[in-house]
């Protein structure tokens, strides 16, 4: 928010020079974690043909990787303290976890917040309209980079690029995430893809009632189906 607040001249200095046929790519995943509506408005009002990329994968999985971030990637929530069981946090039993300072809730709370993408897609979609925000599927990002990306080259408009001879899989990475070839042989760092702690069938059991009503209405909404 501080950022556009500074007017777009500012902001614009901060993206890396680009040529008139090519596009640059913002992450920001404060556009969703907070009740703040007013960023994507001033978005809105300086770029009013800004297209929308938004992923997402199986809720369950972002879930325990969000999890995962905050105790142990730096400048998470929890980072260096003790990882509780991971099913006490899921099943909200565990104590003193509680969610981030914007947040009205437990932490168990904001994952499920973050889990909610018929919200988010709803919030991004009072501001811009529904064909400028593209929805990629993240679980089918991970299997078949090429396929998705295809479609991802569509949306924004670009001369296709990516074939399947752009990505590989590695050990080194456990073969969880696909390594690119382009500019330079590299796989995605460390703090990507954390093992995972494995779930009681009564966490899988609750999350899934919890989740899959959210994820039947992202699909009628979306038309994107997500496997709970």
């Amino acid at each position: 928010l501080e950022l556009m607040e500074r007017g777009l001249d500012y902001y614009k200095s901060l993206m890396p020079e680009s040529k008139p046929s090519q596009k640059v790519v913002v992450k920001i995943p404060g556009l969703v974690r907070t009740k703040d509506r007013k960023t994507l408005t001033l978005f809105h009002q300086a770029l009013p043909d800004l297209k929308l990329l938004m992923i997402v994968r199986n809720p369950i999985t972002r879930m325990i990787s969000h999890i995962m971030h905050e105790y142990f990637n730096p400048g998470g929530m929890f980072e260096g303290q003790e990882l509780p069981n991971i099913d006490d946090i899921l099943l909200d039993l565990a104590p003193d976890t509680e969610g981030p300072k914007v947040f009205n809730g437990s932490f168990h709370d904001h994952l499920l917040h973050m889990s909610d993408y018929k919200r988010i897609f709803d919030r991004f979609s009072e501001v811009y309209p529904k064909e400028r925000i593209f929805v990629i599927n993240g679980d089918l990002l991970i299997k078949h980079p090429a396929q998705e990306i295809k479609k991802v080259e569509k949306f924004l408009g670009l001369s296709e690029f990516y074939t399947k001879d752009h990505f590989f899989f590695h050990a080194d990475n456990g073969g969880k995430f696909p390594c690119f070839t382009v500019p330079e042989m590299r796989c995605m760092g460390g703090d990507k893809g954390l093992p995972h702690p494995k779930l009681k069938k009564k966490t899988v059991k609750y999350l899934r009632n919890k989740l899959k009503p959210m994820m039947e209405e992202f699909r009628q909404q979306t038309g994107v189906e997500i496997h709970v």
